[in-house]
This record gives structure tokens, sequence and C-alpha cells, in this order.
């Protein structure tokens, strides 16, 4: 199903149907054959993640190709980026699909053998950090990220054996927090000026010191023109004039 053309599933992979190791069975009235409706907790399972691979797979688009890929579509890795380890004789392969058009790509990684495989990923110059999407290693749910929890990865990841691994880059929580206080800024200070006169923005100051820790945001609720405005928690130990100080940088087309 991550394979960058049509993949080929067979009637009941999506429940974990054996045929004990009968690939040729297609003559054999008998249960090898038979779908079965009645599925065990591990069938709802791989159900469960079937179905959102599915959807995982019509929403990205650099999965779905009608032609060939070429270098500037792919990059190989081995347990370091970029240098593919074709002559080793352990059975691990990892790349990255290149999406020229949102710069979504996705890191996928294969470990083959029967042993734990360490890998460092590649390094992100654009703004962008590597979320997990999926490790069939872990137990459901958490093999297939769904969104409810922090997932941002960097440097060093152990894959275990027979486990595929799938990243996806996504603008970092750091530069998402920074995009946040910008609109914030210019929402509430039109001007520089406006941020250092005293007691303007109290209520905004008083909102912003009241946040703690880094990587989390808060409602703020104090006016109903703020509902729906994050103010990370990062920037609390700013004062309005700081903030007015934050420069807004042109957004630039990330470079691989």
């Amino acid at each position: 199903m991550m394979s960058a053309g049509t993949p080929m599933i067979l009637m009941g992979d999506e429940y974990c149907h054996s045929k004990g190791g009968n690939n040729n069975a297609w003559c054999q009235d008998q249960q090898k054959n038979y779908f079965h409706w009645n599925t065990s907790k591990a069938g709802h399972e791989m159900r469960r993640f079937m179905e959102k691979l599915i959807d995982f797979r019509k929403r990205h688009k650099i999965l779905c190709r009608d032609e060939f890929l070429n270098s500037k579509d792919i990059r190989w890795h081995g347990s370091k980026p970029f240098k593919p380890e074709w002559d080793s004789g352990y059975n691990f392969l990892a790349f990255t699909f290149v999406d020229h058009q949102k710069s979504d790509d996705l890191y996928v990684a294969f470990n083959a053998g029967h042993h734990h495989y360490g890998l460092t990923l590649p390094n992100r110059q654009d703004g962008r950090s590597w979320y997990r999407i999926i490790d069939t290693n872990l137990a459901s749910p958490k093999d297939f990220a769904t969104g409810d929890g922090n997932y941002q990865m960097s440097g060093n990841y152990q894959m275990a054996p027979y486990s595929c691994l799938v990243m996806k880059a996504l603008p970092s929580m750091e530069a998402d927090s920074l995009k946040r206080v910008k609109s914030f800024r210019n929402t509430f200070m039109p001007s520089a000026a406006a941020a250092s006169s005293s007691g303007a923005f109290g209520t905004g100051l008083g909102i912003l010191k009241r946040a703690q820790t880094f990587q989390k945001l808060d409602p703020i609720k104090e006016s109903p023109s703020m509902v729906n405005l994050h103010v990370p928690r990062t920037y609390s130990r700013f004062n309005l004039k700081d903030l007015a100080a934050i420069p807004d940088e042109e957004e630039e087309e990330p470079q691989m």
C-alpha cells in the first residue's frame, strides 16, 4: 500500500487471513479459501489499520502515480540519510517520497530482518519536522497515529524486526507556535508603538503570562473575538514589545 503505483492485496488481507503458507490454494474448496466473517480481535485491529492506510493513500497523491519515478521524486537511504546500503546483506530499505506541491514528504522504511535496526532521520531545513504516522511494531491503536498525541520525531529511531515505519514532513510545533504568535500580534497589536503603550493591551499580556510550558496551546476565552485564537505557551516570557519585534519573514519555498 506504500508503493508508488497500483497496490495488490488479496481477499482477507484486511483481517489477517492466512492460508498456512499455501500460495496455490485456488482450487481447494475448504476453510483456507473461505472468507471468514467472524474475525478475531487481531482481525478487527488489522481491519482498522487497513481502513486508515487506504484513506492515507487516497489523501496523498504522491502514492498514486501514473508515471515513473525519477531522481527528483525519491531519495534513497540506508541507516544514514542519503546513503543507501545496496551492498549490505541485511534486509533494510528506506526512502523519501518527495512532494513537490505541498512539501508533505513521506519517509518510509522497512526492516525485514531478524534484528532491531537503528536509523537516522534526514534533517529538515524548511521549518518542517518528521511526524510518525505508522510503526507496525506498536500495538493497536498506536500503530497508526490518529492525531491525538505528539508524534514529532528527530535524530535516531529504533525499528523492531519485521516492521514498517512511515513518517510525514509537517510544519514543526515550534514554527507553528511562532506563526500563531505573529497572528496574535498582527490582530491585536497593529504597531510597535501600540505594543509599547502602557495598558493598551493589558488583557492580552495577562493572557500570555498565564501560559507556563512549551508545546501546548491554550484557547483564549476572555473575549468572544478571541475564541478561536490560540497563543503558544512558548512565548509567555515575552512582553508585548518583544512580540511586536518579531519579524514577518516571507515564507520561502522549502528546499530539499
